[in-house]
């Protein structure tokens, strides 16, 4: 008999379309400055945007030069890695170059935009999504893509209007404590440099060293934004133009950013020092991504992303299911069945899932199943959740030991946005507080042996209402080729 227990968090996230294996066994603390810290991320640049149109650069010599658009990006990286030089912290393109992706959405203003009230919605996260599928094409099998930053045009209001002041968006999702949650995942929007930076007249063009991008690069280290208003500081929720000319001139870290930047960069998936070129390695995770786009057939939380399995040295295994938007009633009931041992004679046999309330699968195999259903309160309250339940099944099908799940939580992830201080035409309110995708998330404990090392590991997530699928994914993945061994 296998005794665990069991807990939901419903957190935010941003996920795409793809599936890998990585190791961390939690959150590291802040590391001497001493060390560079080296942090992995991956760049794609929207079509339409003056980067992918006419990708240009202003040279130490004073001249607009014509370039690639992966030139353009290094160059933007450069300058951001100036900035974070006070955090010796430096990021990293493990391959170079960049990913062009199309604009999802064509409905309002030029190709590239991004529409500022659909934050959790279809465009956002297709943009993600298409740019981590096509550098998970190129990556070594089983890489994982932690941090994406896309170059996109401007940032443009429902009805079309451009917002001039904003200048980019980014977050990470939280855990309760405020760091950034495991498995790490963190999304930068910023608005083209032909916009901001100096040299180029399509904006205010006072931005030479970059401050905007470097900004959106503090979020998803942890950092949020200032409340004291410094005129110095990276993290003003504004651009502060004091610099020669009326150049922008905000780039400070006090020491707490820089201590809270390099405790969340070190778990970034292939993040390590310069010290030592290898990965800091936490615990084994196991991420299949569904790349069955039902969103517009279906409502969107009822629409299963990806499903993430994480295994940690403490005994904690988290399955985690990823939803297109925050669950909005209590018609849906989700399922995950994992075959831990990729054999289908032990574990579920015909039947057995369906004495448990599953519909008739040809699924076996199983040896456990998750059960939630969306009885989740959507305004950041924490409830109880008593109609969740997890069965274990043993290798001869015949006895299965069930517990109930406990706490449910609903976190928000902080969609960041800053703004430029000079451009005040368009007065329309934005919120700093974006809900975005949930993510159901079941911890158990003293269960993880059953994850092999060898062998394939299944899984098979539905989402079900009425008694009918209304969307389902299944993927699989080696056990030897995915997971790496924690020290």
């Amino acid at each position: 008999m296998f005794f665990f227990t069991c807990s939901i968090i419903i957190v935010t996230l941003i996920y795409c379309i793809l599936f890998y294996g990585y190791n961390y066994t939690g959150l590291i603390y802040a590391t001497p400055v001493s060390q560079k810290l080296i942090v992995p991320f991956y760049p794609c640049v929207t079509e339409g945007s003056p980067t992918a149109t006419t990708p240009q650069i202003y040279s130490d010599d004073g001249e607009i030069i014509d370039v690639t658009p992966a030139d353009v990006i290094d160059n933007r990286v450069i300058k951001v890695n100036n900035i974070f030089t006070q955090a010796n912290i430096q990021f990293d393109n493990p391959i170079g170059g960049i990913q062009l992706i199309p604009d999802p959405d064509l409905t309002f203003g030029t190709p590239g935009n991004m529409t500022i009230e659909d934050f959790s919605r279809y465009e956002w996260k297709t943009s993600i999504s298409n740019c981590k599928l096509l550098w998970k094409d190129l990556l070594p099998e089983g890489t994982p893509i932690g941090l994406v930053f896309i170059n996109i045009n401007q940032f443009v209001h429902k009805l079309g209007d451009v917002n001039r002041d904003l200048l980019g968006v980014s977050s990470c999702k939280k855990d309760t404590t405020g760091l950034c949650a495991l498995p790490y995942s963190a999304t930068i929007f910023v608005k083209d440099f032909q916009y901001t930076g100096e040299g180029f007249d399509l904006g205010l063009n006072n931005d030479p060293q970059d401050q905007a991008a470097a900004h959106e690069f503090g979020h998803p280290g942890g950092l949020n934004h200032r409340t004291d208003n410094d005129p110095d500081a990276l993290m003003n929720a504004e651009q502060q133009e004091n610099g020669p000319g009326g150049t922008v001139s905000n780039t400070i870290l006090n020491e707490e950013e820089i201590n809270t930047l390099r405790m969340n960069f070190a778990n970034v998936p292939g993040a390590y020092f310069d010290s030592d070129i290898r990965p800091i390695e936490r615990a084994t995770e196991y991420s299949f991504i569904d790349d069955d786009d039902k969103i517009h057939t279906i409502l969107p939380f009822q629409n299963i992303s990806s499903v993430i399995l994480t295994t940690s040295k403490d005994g904690t295994m988290t399955v985690e299911t990823e939803l297109n938007d925050l669950v909005s009633d209590n018609s849906t009931n989700f399922w995950t069945l994992i075959d831990t041992d990729g054999d289908k004679s032990t574990g579920s046999k015909k039947g057995t899932l369906y004495e448990i309330g599953i519909p008739n699968t040809n699924v076996s195999g199983i040896e456990l199943a998750i059960f939630g259903n969306s009885t989740i309160l959507n305004d950041n309250s924490t409830a109880t959740n008593n109609n969740t339940q997890a069965w274990v099944i043993d290798p001869t099908g015949q006895n299965i030991t069930s517990a109930k799940l406990g706490l449910v939580e609903q976190n928000n992830e902080t969609m960041e946005l800053e703004f430029d201080i000079t451009d005040n035409t368009n007065n329309q309110t934005i919120t700093e507080q974006v809900q975005n995708y949930d993510i159901i998330s079941h911890k158990i404990k003293g269960y993880e042996q059953m994850i092999k090392s060898t062998g394939p590991i299944s899984i098979y997530t539905f989402a079900i209402g009425n008694n009918t699928i209304l969307d389902e994914m299944s993927g699989q993945v080696n056990g030897s080729s995915y997971k790496r061994s924690s020290n």
